[in-house]
């Protein structure tokens, strides 16, 4: 059967008392939790949106692309 934290090493024994300190000291709550919080935007930004360009401007893209790719340095 189980006999106990008399069974466990006396280092075993120190570790965990250390650990409990430790947890201990991380959840008491803080004095002044206002100084903790992080101020954000309610609404985040949208991204502005991608130019969608003309059709003009896709027709001289094509002209120029069809253009290099004919182009024997290319």
């Amino acid at each position: 059967m189980c006999k106990g934290l008399a069974a466990l090493p006396h280092s075993c024994l120190e570790r965990a008392k250390e650990i409990k300190i430790k947890l201990g000291i991380l959840l008491q709550k803080p004095d002044s939790a206002v100084d903790l919080v992080i101020p954000y935007n309610e609404k985040p930004e949208k991204p502005a949106k991608a130019h969608k360009p003309s059709l003009e401007e896709v027709l001289q893209w094509r002209q120029s692309l069809d253009k290099l790719l004919q182009n024997s340095c290319s």
